[in-house]
């Protein structure tokens, strides 16, 4: 059996049972509360989606200038440099005012390291309202086109559910793939086997 083929297995076996999606993360962790404050914060859920490439778009922009990542995602500046330097992006960017508050507040709170993660949250929160299922398929060697085009087929045929399927590539798992799913991951990575061989000899199964 292929690799697509074993994936298609392995999610029709446990697929029925997780849209009733558990949350726990999102409402429990500290990234998660954040999350939920900007999601219930939103005038309207119509907004979000625009909200969160916003967001993305912001990070991003950080994230590609060594300068802006030294400024803003160390503890190292002071946290009245860090509000200057934030206060003019936001006006280069023209963010809304909700968003240019949300990160004053995690920069006073020494947050706002956490922001992509908190903007994932969001986006979870907005899925599962709107009843979209998040995966994300992570993978060693890339699969073809015509073969993530197969997937989404199969996964929105079988279930009939709006999915949300997102291709990485994680060069560390070596050979496979791991699906991870709103409530449990299906592993069946090269970097998973080698490490279960390593604890059958540290255990001295083996």
């Amino acid at each position: 059996m292929s690799v697509l083929g074993k994936l298609y297995y392995r999610l029709s076996l446990v697929f029925g049972d997780l849209f009733v999606t558990s949350l726990a993360s999102s409402l429990t962790s500290l990234e998660g509360r954040y999350g939920r404050t900007l999601y219930e914060l939103a005038p309207s859920s119509k907004d979000i989606p625009e909200m969160i490439e916003e967001a993305r778009s912001f990070w991003s922009t950080i994230q590609d200038d060594p300068s802006l990542k030294k400024s803003l995602l160390t503890k190292l500046v002071h946290q009245d440099i860090q509000l200057k330097i934030a206060k003019k992006l936001v006006k280069v960017f023209k963010v809304s005012d909700l968003m240019e508050r949300f990160i004053f507040l995690l920069i006073q709170k020494g947050r706002f390291s956490e922001f992509s993660k908190i903007i994932d949250h969001v986006e979870t929160l907005y899925h599962h309202g709107e009843g979209i299922m998040d995966i994300q398929v992570c993978y060693a060697n890339p699969f073809s086109k015509d073969e993530r085009e197969s997937l989404k087929r199969l996964l929105g045929n079988q279930y009939g559910k709006n999915l949300e399927i997102k291709f990485i590539e994680d060069p560390s798992l070596i050979a496979g793939y791991r699906v991870h799913l709103p409530t449990k991951v299906l592993d069946a990575s090269f970097s998973k086997q080698l490490r279960l061989i390593q604890q059958h000899i540290f255990e001295g199964s083996l």
